[in-house]
């Protein structure tokens, strides 16, 4: 393992993690994410998950997130 990698998730982890559950209402959201701002179906759930936690920021190393409209992308140099 990376320490850097490691210690860069422990800090995220550490930082608060929420799990938000799967139900209709958030593939609903999900489809909806996915059409629009074309982006994968997995990755239009994780982004639906974190509208709905409210979330301040969302880190990713994945540039496609970029692309889902009103989701605070954070990339990995600004951790």
């Amino acid at each position: 393992l990376k320490a850097d990698v490691v210690a860069q998730y422990e800090f995220l982890f550490d930082f608060g993690l929420e799990l938000v559950g799967t139900d209709a209402d958030l593939v609903a959201d999900a489809t909806e994410i996915a059409a629009r701002d074309a982006v994968k179906a997995l990755d239009a759930l994780h982004a639906a998950a974190a509208f709905r936690a409210k979330v301040d920021l969302f880190a990713t190393a994945d540039t496609a997130f970029r692309r889902v409209t009103g989701l605070p992308v954070i990339p990995p140099s600004a951790w």
